[in-house]
């Protein structure tokens, strides 16, 4: 919506961001399909500010773009999603089939990459609805998680892919 009035100042503020550990995004929005000279000053302008790698983390749209980009932010399949997974938290548990990638979908606690169907699927952990059931299926390497209340992978045992302690699901 115009030039930045202190551009000079963009640079120290990336190094902030930097030094909090921010990943930061950006995105040119523009009108038509066509790259006016306005949305590429706008694109120089915005590349210092973003974080690395730079060509990836910024966009330079057209409006009717930007609502399926932001929808996609959180999928670890979406052209930014797999940075922001990337830096959350791990153990979080995420939908098993947002998962695409073998080793997304073992790290999360509550899912399993199945190589017969080349697909990442809920471990058995999962269907157990009590800490009585979690806990008996040994089979499985469960653990209750006491404050989503959820029978999970133990903890251990995500990111693993091969059997043994963490039995047949890792």
């Amino acid at each position: 919506d115009g030039q930045i009035q202190d551009a000079d100042k963009l640079v120290d503020a990336r190094k902030r961001l930097e030094l909090a550990e921010v990943v930061t995004f950006g995105i040119v929005v523009r009108r038509f399909d066509a790259h006016t000279q306005i949305d590429l000053d706008a694109e120089a302008t915005l590349k210092p500010i973003v974080s690395d790698p730079r060509a990836e983390h910024y966009y330079n749209l057209q409006l009717d773009q930007v609502a399926d980009t932001l929808n996609g932010l959180c999928d670890p399949n979406s052209m930014w999603g797999k940075y922001i997974v990337e830096v959350q938290q791990a153990g979080v548990h995420r939908p098993c089939t947002n998962y695409n990638d073998k080793d997304l979908c073992n790290a999360d606690p509550g899912c399993v990459f199945r190589d017969v169907l080349a697909a990442c699927v809920d471990t058995p952990c999962m269907k157990h609805c009590t800490e009585g059931g979690c806990a008996n299926d040994t089979a499985n390497a469960c653990s209750w998680e006491k404050t989503e209340k959820v029978c999970y992978k133990m903890p251990g045992c995500a990111g693993h892919t091969d059997p043994g302690p963490c039995g047949a699901d890792a």
